[in-house]
């Protein structure tokens, strides 16, 4: 199965004072954690989604490809979208955010694993489904439907009943939002 990786790139927050994804963590930004692992896997390409040049400079010297986004004032879901135009013959597409620096190759290949033709493979922590989440093509048009700064999340959620889940650890759905994210974990 052919399974192409999003990963959306913003990069600021309103309670973060730098670009995040560009913070040094234990000796490299944030997005090179999430790359290093990644670019482990046999992704059949890894698509970034930023509106930085600083980001675009970084992604020169990986594997992953660097997608412009013109519009990122309307929201997550305007990532997702320029993200998902890219994938033109992959069977299914995984959304992990850039800011998840602790995500665990194990995990994802767990639910590289479970990909189908039918079913969504989201990542859950005590219940809750959180990302990455994969989902195959069959879901395109509800993907393509998206909008605002919501992500894919509703989509799983309305269909619960095609859903696999792949247990992560608390510090694996630990994403970046404040300094304090960083210096908690």
């Amino acid at each position: 199965m052919k399974i192409d990786l999003i990963i959306p790139a913003a990069g600021f927050a309103s309670r973060f004072p730098v670009n995040k994804l560009l913070y040094s963590l234990h000796g490299k930004c944030i997005l090179e954690h999430v790359l290093d692992v990644v670019e482990q896997l046999d992704f059949h390409a890894i698509y970034v989604v930023t509106q930085y040049p600083e980001i675009k400079q970084l992604l020169s010297k990986r594997k992953a490809v660097c997608v412009w986004n013109p519009q990122p004032q309307k929201g997550l879901s305007s990532s997702l979208l320029v993200g998902l135009q890219e994938c033109k013959d992959a069977d299914a597409v995984m959304f992990l955010n850039g800011d998840m620096p602790y995500i665990k190759k194990e995990s994802l290949v767990r639910m590289m694993v479970l990909a189908s033709d039918e079913h969504i493979v989201c990542g859950r922590y005590q219940g809750m489904i959180q990302n990455p989440m994969l989902f195959p093509i069959c879901y395109r048009e509800e993907l393509e439907r998206l909008s605002g700064d919501r992500g894919a999340k509703g989509i799983a959620l309305y269909h619960l009943e095609s859903c696999r889940f792949v247990k992560l650890s608390e510090k694996e759905v630990c994403d970046v939002d404040t300094l304090a994210d960083i210096y908690e974990n």
